[in-house]
């Protein structure tokens, strides 16, 4: 989900981290702060909502699973921006280099109008990435977002501003796992609600061509119910978001020996793939595992006759 380039904002570098990996309190943080304009990375993006923080917006997340998660295709160009220009970096505030529940966190934005403090952002995610990949040695097909935690201002904190960039102390409430300086933060008012695009396809769609799936997304090699996959086929090839397929056990140049274990449904369509959640699998699923699209008029036979899946 490539963002167009088009309004004056900045993300906030993250270089200099290091410089705050030991211990720091807020009232002597200035000196290091000083510098913080030499830390601005100017870019051009569109998004009216948080353009005043510096930042870039997320639609609203997906909820299938336990906690909220993205995927950031690198089909029309790398996701890395996307992703950057949206969040915030997490600065160390304590003297320890991972971070739980009520460990004090510093955060940098670069508000439109500096004033001492931001008090419209108060609670945010804590985000880790995972870079995509077919295999070790090949390039990147996206990132897999997940939320981790979040993290809220304190009601007594106060932001520092040095240089038009803002440093905003921040006090993490919950942790599904330790908190690092590789995570980033995502304001939650910069989320852009029921707002995940639908592509629309002009392309014939054909029900009789199976896909694979090219990629687990929250597992590396294997994946059953509730795994998050990457099929070969997209908006080029007519699936549309909601659709249902079905992963099938299939002998080589067999259909006939056609099986159906599982279940999943279309969750994202970009050009060439698509993103689909598997409720239900009898068994494992992996790589290269094959789908074969339900039509509707069968989906509604299976419950009438209680057939599975």
């Amino acid at each position: 989900m490539p963002y167009q380039i088009t309004a004056r904002t900045a993300d906030m570098s993250t270089r200099y981290i290091p410089y705050f990996t030991t211990a720091l309190h807020i009232s002597t943080a200035a000196f290091l702060l000083s510098h913080a304009s030499a830390w601005a990375q100017t870019t051009d993006v569109v998004q009216p909502m948080c353009a005043s923080y510096g930042l870039n917006t997320l639609p609203s997340p997906h909820v299938t699973g336990d906690l909220p998660w993205w995927f950031l295709s690198n089909e029309k160009g790398s996701s890395k921006n996307d992703f950057l220009t949206a969040t915030l970096p997490i600065l160390a505030a304590d003297k320890h280099a991972l971070w739980g529940a009520d460990s004090r966190i510093l955060t940098q934005m670069k508000p439109e109008a500096v004033t001492p403090s931001v008090g419209a952002v108060a609670a945010f995610y804590i985000l880790r990435e995972h870079i995509i990949k077919p295999a070790a040695y090949a390039g990147a097909a996206g990132r897999f977002v997940e939320v981790i935690g979040m993290a809220r201002r304190s009601v007594s904190s106060q932001s520092i501003v040095v240089d038009g960039v803002s440093t905003l102390p921040l006090i993490i409430r919950t942790a599904r796992d330790e908190v690092d300086a590789n995570d980033r933060l995502l304001p939650i008012e910069c989320m852009v609600a029921d707002a995940n695009p639908v592509p629309l396809s002009l392309a014939p769609f054909d029900p009789a061509k199976a896909a694979r799936i090219k990629i687990l997304l929250n597992d590396v090699h294997i994946g059953e119910r509730k795994a998050l996959a990457l099929i070969d086929q997209g908006q080029d090839l007519g699936v549309a978001v909601g659709q249902v397929w079905q992963l099938v056990d299939e002998l080589p140049h067999l259909p006939a020996s056609a099986q159906a274990f599982g279940r999943s449904r279309v969750l994202q369509v970009f050009e060439h793939s698509s993103v689909v959640h598997v409720d239900r699998a009898e068994h494992e699923l992996e790589v290269g595992t094959l789908l074969r699209f339900l039509p509707e008029e069968r989906m509604t036979q299976k419950a009438a006759g209680g057939v599975q899946p």
